[in-house]
């Protein structure tokens, strides 16, 4: 604190420029926050549907490359037939919906699916 010539000067912020800053900050946060979760929606669905055309291009690869016929269905594991997974198969890891689904693979001739509202190929 200085005091100049006897009267103490106090130097800080009013509460009125606080609130001010505080609403400002507040109607920031109001617009940003929606944004951000419809932003964090979409990449999911984007990230889910990626993850079902990389399994349907595996499906057609492993079909192709073993002589399987359309009938043929396979499996997210690492069997040596018809599995997609594995370090030297089409897919390397087991792909994971990001918002909680499941993947269903089924035959060459139909398209994978994925339980999450919304993901469909």
């Amino acid at each position: 604190m200085a005091v100049k010539s006897g009267v103490a000067t106090n130097r800080g912020f009013t509460m009125i420029e606080i609130m001010i800053v505080l609403l400002v900050i507040g109607i920031l946060m109001s617009l940003a926050v929606p944004n951000f979760l419809s932003a964090r929606s979409v990449s999911q669905t984007k990230t889910c549907l990626a993850h079902l055309r990389a399994i349907e291009c595996a499906k057609e690869e492993l079909a192709t490359e073993r002589g399987l016929g359309v009938s043929a269905t396979f499996t997210l594991d690492a069997n040596p037939t018809t599995g997609l997974i594995g370090t030297t198969s089409y897919i390397k890891s087991v792909p994971v919906c990001p918002n909680g689904g499941s993947y269903a693979l089924g035959t060459v001739t139909v398209r994978p699916t994925c339980t999450s509202s919304g993901h469909v190929l």
